[in-house]
């Protein structure tokens, strides 16, 4: 029983980082200069759905279908991933990541910026679950508490 169980974790995380990973824009483009870096320092080794700059539009159906199911897998999988995006919600440019790290929590993190340039901020919360809307590819977290004082400084 234990052989079956652990076969079939070994396969399911194989197939979550196996599967074909959605294509984005690259990661140093994100938020301010460090912000990847401090992202990756802070997941860890882990599957990567892709980081996706909203703005100018949304990605072919085909691209964002990859980016759902490869959040959809990672999080069925129980295994480290991130996905972000960079949007303009209002009047400020705001940088939306969720990931798993290797303790299995889920984070949704937002660093927001004014159109001019002023007024950064920067959230990092723990979540229930997060999610990725099919159509629009903004991200969904639900059930979150501010976790600013962990291993993941803000600016």
């Amino acid at each position: 029983m234990r052989l079956t169980m652990l076969v079939s974790s070994v396969l399911l995380c194989s197939c979550a980082t196996s599967a074909t990973q959605p294509t984005g824009q690259a990661w140093s483009s994100s938020g301010y200069a460090g912000f990847a870096a401090s992202i990756d320092a802070f997941v860890g080794p882990a599957v990567d759905c892709g980081f996706f700059d909203l703005i100018g539009g949304k990605p072919a159906l085909a691209v964002r279908r990859q980016v759902h199911a490869c959040v959809g897998r990672a999080i069925t999988a129980g295994v480290p991933f991130k996905y972000g995006t960079r949007r303009l919600p209002l009047d400020s440019f705001a940088t939306e990541v969720i990931a798993r790290t290797a303790d299995g929590k889920l984070w949704m993190i937002v660093f927001d910026i004014m159109i001019d340039g002023d007024a950064a901020q920067q959230w990092n919360q723990t979540c229930q679950t997060v999610a990725v809307d099919p159509r629009t590819l903004i991200v969904d977290a639900q059930g979150c508490v501010e976790n600013s004082t962990g291993p993941l400084g803000t600016k």
